[in-house]
């Protein structure tokens, strides 16, 4: 709150937050109007009358807990739930709750209802806001006994939906008449001025539960507000100033999104965030033309895919054309990173650069590793600066890679509050003495959660008595100096002739292929060769059925079609051929109409593949898989 503050009183007439609304009764398939932005100044209005809200009408209640092996009780909190996609009602309640002291609980809006349970009940959440899709799930976990007493929506409820909270006892509010009820009315009193402390919880922010239930990492203030000091005094890697823009899309509930608001903040930038519908995120660019842009890998993946379809259906010279013009910026580029842009090559490119707006100038690419290769293209194709960094729930935005970085694939160096160092995983064969060094990444700094919720034990298991927390990633140092990530240890595996396997490195390569729209690569260790279950491109597919005579044919008799699942080994086979070893090769796929999201378990909220649960899922096609390469041998 406070950093708003000090935004607010040196770009107090700037734009900072805006938003699309629906032109027709709020209908979800509506026309939507263009970006309404509201000034620093006006935001910071509209804040601090929420923030009187939250006490004085809503009151949000102190919650007392009780921890195991503990004499002493934790420290009771004030404990405000956020379920929701990335909206600018999440961010104006974010800054008004820390406000007025209350620890947020962001809950990715693709959470599941066991995960939602749990957190609920871990943090005894008894206030949680909600946009107007998560209601009735909201009246649910009052009926099943869950101790809420107020529920904050952000989009204006039914008048059947206000009768039903009422009737189970809880208080349904709505979030902007709250807002601007506090903000007219004339007998508000100014609430109890709060001193707060670097100290003091900000937020529980849960992980995305790859390996079970979440957990809950406490992050202070300080912490909070350690990676705007580590970005500022980091010589601005991505070089961004007054007057940028940038798009709100990913996130809000996962610490990557919500540190770089922070920084854009105190930056002066404004913030767009987009309509709430992936399909109209292209719209959505259009419209706010951002000149910093927030990425992840499947998003960009899905551009490049766009881009690369796009260009193999033009004209063969113009294919050719366009490949020429590739190379040559490419060679450019890496003689003087400072050449981003060509002027032949960039006159060719020009509507794809259209695409994103027109205005991109610079991109951060992070939350998981991205193929080297692809993102020079992407760069290439854009004409932008394009930054990697690292960071995790447990510790905030800890590394980002310099613009003036031509190198690719790499997680630069940490940033100003950053420890870190390398250390071997011997039953792995990482050696961090060895040349190059290889081994698990530690960090340690202000940036580092102060622990996991109400778990000692996890939170030993986790930050050792140096305070270094084990981020369980295995990286590689570059010659430069530069980090790059390998994989996590808990996913490398070994082939049954002792050849270890990292797994996410090659499904990001594979990822390149035009066949493939998800892939799990898997590996038995008591057999000699890699499969893969792949999610295909439906196009692709539906390309490759016409082309062959079998066009009539139904999607899923195609997927099961022997000559089509070979041609997409040996595409696969050219793509690994070219950076990957031979027993890193798949040998086989299965073909799968059912795509790998949160709702059906197989990826995290924040897309990151559950291998387990697709390990189970798809059991049965694995040992099929493995059963026919023995069999002809």
């Amino acid at each position: 709150y406070l950093l708003l503050k000090e935004a607010a009183t040196i770009f107090g007439r700037n734009l900072y937050v805006g938003e699309r609304r629906p032109i027709n009764n709020g209908d979800s398939q509506a026309t939507l109007s263009d970006f309404k932005y509201f000034t620093y100044a006006d935001t910071l209005r509209m804040v601090e009358s929420l923030g009187r809200a939250l006490d004085q009408e809503v009151d949000v209640p102190v919650s007392h807990y009780e921890q195991e092996g503990s004499s002493t009780p934790p420290k009771p909190l004030r404990v405000l739930g956020i379920w929701s996609r990335t909206r600018m009602d999440w961010r104006l309640l974010d800054f008004a709750a820390n406000y007025r002291g209350i620890v947020t609980v962001p809950l990715y809006d693709t959470l599941g209802e066991q995960s939602v349970k749990h957190i609920v009940q871990q943090t005894k959440m008894q206030v949680l806001a909600a946009e107007g899709s998560k209601l009735d799930a909201a009246l649910r976990l009052k009926k099943e006994g869950f101790p809420l007493k107020a529920v904050i929506s952000f989009d204006e409820p039914t008048k059947e939906q206000e009768e039903a909270f009422a009737e189970a006892g809880v208080c349904l509010y709505h979030q902007e008449k709250l807002r601007r009820r506090y903000l007219t009315i004339a007998d508000t009193k100014t609430p109890e001025e709060l001193v707060p402390s670097l100290d003091d919880i900000c937020t529980i922010i849960f992980t995305s539960g790859t390996t079970g239930l979440p957990k809950g990492a406490v992050h202070t203030n300080g912490s909070m507000l350690s990676f705007v000091g580590s970005y500022l005094t980091s010589c601005n890697r991505m070089q961004v100033r007054v007057g940028d823009s940038t798009l709100s899309y990913l996130p809000l509930a996962h610490i990557y999104q919500r540190g770089v608001e922070l920084v854009v903040t105190l930056l002066g930038i404004r913030v767009a965030y987009y309509s709430g519908d992936m399909l109209r995120l292209a719209e959505d660019v259009q419209l706010s033309k951002p000149s910093v842009f927030i990425a992840v890998p499947r998003v960009f993946n899905r551009i490049s895919g766009k881009i690369n379809a796009g260009i193999r259906q033009k004209h063969p010279f113009v294919q050719w054309l366009a490949a020429k013009a590739l190379d040559a910026k490419k060679h450019k580029y890496q003689q003087n990173p400072s050449a981003i842009s060509s002027f032949f090559p960039d006159l060719l490119f020009r509507n794809i650069r259209a695409s994103m707006g027109g205005n991109i100038r610079t991109v951060c690419v992070g939350s998981a590793p991205m193929d080297a290769q692809q993102l020079l293209e992407l760069q290439m194709y854009l004409s932008t600066v394009i930054c990697e960094g690292w960071g995790m729930t447990e510790t905030g935005i800890s590394f980002l890679q310099h613009s003036n970085d031509s190198s690719k694939g790499t997680i630069g160096g940490p940033l100003a509050s950053t420890e870190f160092k390398v250390v071997s995983l011997p039953e792995l064969q990482y050696d961090a003495t060895a040349n190059p060094p290889r081994g698990e990444l530690l960090v340690r700094g202000h940036s580092l959660m102060k622990e996991y919720f109400l778990s000692p034990e996890r939170t030993k298991e986790t930050i050792d008595e140096d305070g270094w927390l084990h981020t369980g990633d295995v990286v590689e140092i570059q010659p430069s100096g530069a980090v790059k990530i390998i994989d996590r240890a808990k996913n490398v595996f070994k082939l049954a002739h002792g050849e270890y396997i990292a797994p996410e490195r090659l499904e990001n390569i594979y990822s390149n292929s035009r066949w493939v729209e998800q892939i799990f690569v898997y590996g038995d260790s008591l057999e000699a060769a890699l499969v893969a279950i792949v999610v295909p491109a439906s196009a692709e597919v539906r390309k490759w059925a016409e082309k062959n005579n079998k066009g009539g044919e139904p999607y899923s008799t195609l997927l099961s079609d022997a000559a089509l699942k070979k041609e997409i080994v040996q595409d696969l086979e050219v793509l690994g051929r070219q950076q990957l070893k031979g027993f890193e090769i798949i040998k086989a796929v299965f073909l799968t109409e059912e795509a790998f999201t949160p709702e059906n378990g197989l990826t995290t909220p924040t897309m990151k593949l559950v291998r387990h649960a697709a390990k189970k899922r798809f059991l049965k096609e694995i040992r099929e898989l493995y059963a026919g390469l023995n069999a002809s041998k």
